[in-house]
């Protein structure tokens, strides 16, 4: 069924028809709920994307390992002297450079990714927010993002 929405080419055939082809459309939908969820789950593929492209030069190995390394880089920095920290000790031996500079570099960069996280999961969620408090199904593909 054809919609207003709908973008057409006319092109030809194999056999040297004349056709028209739908080269893009717009969903339709059958309800304010539905538009919202498929608006929200665009909006959380592109926040998805932004986020992916922060970690991306982390490989899945070394970000398994972040928790481990806040939470000993945590406790080094609140006691160095009986704090029991085998993983960056490890991390700190084999770079040729202190416990501690290995701790604070990790508190830095936690802080740093947890401010560009925050941001952009913000702006995802303020996204979302207006989606579901649109009242029409052109007010919520109307929401930019």
């Amino acid at each position: 069924m054809a919609s207003s929405n709908d973008v057409w080419k006319k092109t030809t055939d194999a056999n040297g028809n004349e056709v028209m082809v739908l080269i893009s459309s717009t969903p339709t939908f059958a309800t304010l709920l539905d538009a919202q969820k498929a608006r929200e789950a665009l909006i959380r593929q592109k926040y998805k994307g932004i986020i992916e492209s922060i970690v991306s030069d982390y490989t899945l190995v070394e970000r398994e390992t972040w928790f481990t390394q806040v939470k000993e880089a945590e406790a080094y920095i609140a006691n160095p002297t009986t704090a029991v920290v085998p993983f960056i000790t490890a991390l700190a031996t084999s770079r040729g450079v202190t416990i501690s500079v290995v701790a604070n570099k990790i508190i830095t960069n936690r802080d740093s990714y947890n401010q560009s996280i925050s941001q952009y999961l913000g702006q995802q969620q303020a996204k979302v927010d207006q989606v579901y408090t649109a009242l029409t199904i052109d007010a919520v593909e109307s929401v930019v993002f």
